[in-house]
């Protein structure tokens, strides 16, 4: 049952011009065959077509048969353990002279400069046939490939065709397998002591199931099934049954299931490592998305930050300087006016600030004189000082007496509430509230009715209401944009949180992605090596 292997090796394959090609006829078990590909495919198909076939198939006679087992191997010229394997049991004839596959290999997988299959502008194949059953004469015989002598006839089957066969220990065999049962029994020679069926057929059975466990046993693991696993099983069972001896076998079957159990424990963990990855790696895709959409928020929030800065620093300058331009009375007790925090000094003393040059500090007072009351301090022509004038009070009411007090002002006879209106628009804009120019527009209505013609106090009053008023504009606005400065602060420093917890997060997940991609790395090695691992062949069994 030996089998026997032939090796084509296809070279300058990348300037191949023709559709097809076949390879040198060669002999296996008795028979001549060649190897047929299509190197660009067929049919405008995307796969190299490869076929085992017959050797002048139509100069056969009429009936021959025979049953083979063949492996086809594509083969990795990088790493044996990444070629590809194709091969089953066939019964091939006059009709049906080949055998193979229209989808071996991917013409870009087999054109793939890393790929490990074309490599040099070589392609090598590899062909195993293994001859299970001859119906009809041999063609070539092995001591001389010349036509072989008719083999010694047992019997006609239905089809009035020949066969063959061989007694081995009492049992008959195909002379390809005579040799293999020879050495089965000379290693286990009690295997069929208590076998008792008279029955060739029978024998001839049971020996068959044993020959096929060891072919069975001896396909690499990439070929044998699970279910293969199990008529193995039924196949042991049916021959203990019987009254054969074969626990060498069991124990063989027990290494080749432990091997092939291992091998696909590897593929599911493989399979499992496989998704955890692909699980991590999208959850680390969706959580970088989501950091540079964040990233991006926390730009614009900054940005936000940044302009409403700008615009309250604006407006506090509004502010201020509206305050800063304040009226006031100056008299013998309150003789001084100006501001504590005028300017703080480490921006006084910024170098680049450009209010210390050259050691020098400049200051500019404007003073305008709304209203004199009393005389002059310093005449134009002379020094003399004035003397202090008489004041003269309103009712407790704000109104004046029965018959109007007066005093004298530059020369003038004015009422006091005029001065108390004059010191009421003199007040700074911080000390002056909207109470007070609802009191100054009372006293206006009051002077007005009672003959007094002060439209030069009306237009003050306006221009004070209007600073007033531009100032509670600047300060309501300026606590919106404390407000709103606030809130971009506040989600700037959430966001910023949150982007530490998620680099955190994603930290972890690149961890367990490089993890897991070790842990695939291991299985995958362990899967190749099992693959790589020589088959059994008959030498383990006898």
């Amino acid at each position: 049952m030996g089998n026997e292997k032939f090796t084509w090796v296809i070279k300058n394959f990348c300037s191949l011009q023709s559709e097809s090609i076949n390879s040198d006829v060669f002999v296996i078990g008795g028979c001549k065959w060649y190897l047929a590909a299509y190197p660009k495919g067929k049919y405008k198909a995307d796969y190299l077509f490869l076929f085992l076939v017959v050797a002048d198939f139509k100069t056969l006679p009429y009936g021959w048969k025979r049953h083979i087992r063949y492996r086809l191997t594509f083969v990795n010229q990088i790493s044996y353990g990444l070629s590809l394997l194709g091969g089953k049991e066939e019964w091939i004839g006059k009709y049906r002279p080949l055998c193979g596959y229209q989808k071996m290999i991917l013409l870009t997988k087999l054109n793939d400069k890393k790929g490990g299959f074309l490599v040099n502008n070589e392609v090598k194949i590899v062909v195993e046939v293994d001859v299970l059953q001859v119906i009809g004469k041999l063609d070539v015989s092995e001591e001389s490939q010349e036509v072989t002598q008719p083999l010694k006839r047992i019997k006609l089957n239905g089809d009035g065709v020949v066969t063959s066969s061989v007694d081995v220990n009492g049992f008959q065999v195909l002379p390809s397998e005579a040799e293999s049962v020879k050495r089965i029994f000379e290693k286990h020679p009690e295997m069929a002591l208590k076998f008792r069926a008279k029955n060739q057929h029978l024998r001839t059975s049971c020996i068959n199931v044993v020959l096929s466990l060891i072919k069975t046993l001896c396909q690499s693991l990439q070929d044998i099934s699970i279910d293969d696993m199990g008529q193995a099983e039924q196949a042991l069972t049916y021959l203990n049954n019987s009254g054969f001896k074969v626990d060498w076998l069991e124990g063989k079957l027990e290494e080749v299931k432990e091997k092939k159990m291992e091998e696909l424990f590897g593929k599911t963990r493989m399979q499992e490592l496989e998704e955890e990855l692909k699980v991590f790696k999208r959850k680390c895709s969706d959580i970088e998305a989501i950091l540079e959409k964040e990233k991006e928020e926390l730009k614009d929030l900054k940005q936000k930050c940044s302009d409403t800065e700008a615009l309250l620093e604006k407006e506090k300058t509004k502010v201020l300087a509206a305050a800063r331009q304040t009226q006031c009375w100056l008299d013998r007790k309150n003789f001084l006016h100006g501001y504590q925090e005028m300017i703080s000094l480490t921006k006084l003393n910024a170098k680049e600030g450009g209010f210390l040059v050259k050691n020098e500090v400049k200051i500019v007072a404007e003073v305008y004189v709304l209203q004199v009351i009393g005389n002059l301090d310093v005449l134009e022509g002379s020094q003399d000082v004035t003397k202090p004038l008489k004041r003269i009070r309103l009712n407790d009411d704000g109104a004046a007496s029965s018959h109007l007090q007066t005093m004298d002002v530059n020369g003038f006879q004015v009422l006091p509430s005029q001065l108390n209106l004059i010191e009421t628009m003199c007040v700074s804009l911080q000390d002056l509230s909207i109470y007070d120019l609802g009191q100054a527009e009372q006293a206006l209505t009051y002077l007005n009715n009672s003959g007094f013609k002060v439209e030069w106090l009306e237009r003050k009053l306006e221009e004070v209401k209007e600073k007033k008023m531009e100032e509670h504009i600047g300060k309501s606005r300026m606590q919106e944009l404390e407000n709103d400065l606030k809130v971009f602060k506040q989600k700037c420093s959430d966001i910023e949180d949150l982007l530490e917890k998620e680099k955190e997060e994603l930290k972890n997940l690149k961890k367990k992605c490089s993890d897991t991609e070790d842990l695939l790395e291991k299985e995958k090695t362990k899967v190749l090596a099992a693959a790589r691992a020589p088959p059994l062949t008959l030498n383990d069994f006898v």
